[in-house]
């Protein structure tokens, strides 16, 4: 009896330390593990911008389910994991509480068709696409969907070969919740992040399709733009006309620059001119098509945001 009580005491120490220095309780059988959820993309924010208490019920966190974590092998304890919801704006997008980051991830709705449930996908993104394949590789039991966007951020931010990135894991419960928790680790460099997963449709207990979810993240560190200047051009290289648009108007809401092609124009010359004077040229071409170009002008935060110029 003593041999086994001198085996049996080292091993309960550290669950009895566990039980008096964490608020986790050894046995929660009231819990239960957490529900079907899938991948479905990622919340990207640097690191400068994760506030140091973020993942609190202050900042809106709560407790959604429970995991499954052993201690020593032995006991099995159930800890409650922390979620942050998002919430639909007026626009049906979904959007995160908290500090602004860049979204990328695909959710599923489910619609009636005329009386019976359809569902969709839609891609929510703050990112420009560089590809968005929807439902490509489409099987008899599986669909593929390929999603690959650039993040483009600027100045106080580091550059590429410096900067940390968050890359928080964003998922979609079988209820249809949109949440995010704190994983996903972390990232620095100019390789980017790649994401690869898996799920399953299935209706009552059968499965009727396994999908393939395929994202990729490029990073891109930008001038910090002060103003961008249209300026048309005839076959003759003449200037006919100039359009200015700056920082201000920009970060007052103006998110798009429409101009037309006129007369005599054969070509446009977009001059991004950045604070530290350098000026980045752009050449648009008078086609069948709108000629469209996308600036990014700089937030405090080093994020930045789109302004979408077209002549057509």
């Amino acid at each position: 009896m003593k041999k086994f009580l001198r085996r049996t005491i080292p091993l309960l120490i550290p669950i009895l330390l566990l039980a008096l220095f964490s608020r986790v309780p050894l046995a929660q059988p009231e819990q239960t593990v957490p529900e079907e959820a899938r991948l479905v993309g990622y919340y990207l924010l640097p690191d400068e911008l994760v506030p140091p208490n973020w993942e609190s019920a202050e900042n809106g966190w709560e407790e959604y389910s429970s995991r499954i974590a052993y201690i020593n092998g032995l006991e099995r304890i159930l800890l409650p994991q922390t979620v942050l919801k998002a919430q639909k704006d007026e626009n049906g997008q979904y959007r995160f509480p908290g500090p602004e980051g860049r979204r990328f991830f695909l959710v599923q709705e489910q619609n009636m068709v005329d009386g019976n449930p359809e569902a969709t996908v839609e891609l929510h993104s703050d990112l420009s696409q560089d590809r968005y394949e929807h439902g490509i590789n489409v099987t008899e039991n599986s669909t593929s969907y390929i999603l690959s966007g650039t993040l483009h951020y600027t100045t106080p931010l580091a550059r590429i070969e410096e900067q940390s990135w968050s890359p928080y894991y964003v998922y979609q419960s079988s209820d249809g919740t949109v949440y995010l928790v704190n994983e996903g680790g972390g990232t620095t460099g100019a390789g980017g992040i790649t994401l690869n997963t898996k799920y399953s449709e299935t209706l009552g207990d059968q499965v009727t399709r396994k999908n393939i979810l395929d994202i990729t993240v490029n990073f891109s560190y930008v001038p910090h733009l002060k103003q961008v200047t249209v300026e048309q051009f005839t076959q003759g290289q003449q200037s006919i006309t100039t359009q200015t648009i700056s920082v201000q108007q920009v970060l007052a809401g103006q998110d798009a620059l429409d101009l037309t092609w006129e007369d005599h124009a054969a070509y446009a010359l977009v001059s991004e001119q950045a604070d530290d004077g350098s000026i980045t040229y752009t050449a648009l071409t008078l086609g069948e098509e709108e000629a469209v170009h996308t600036s990014y002008f700089p937030l405090d935060s080093g994020l930045t945001t789109p302004c979408t110029i077209t002549i057509g």
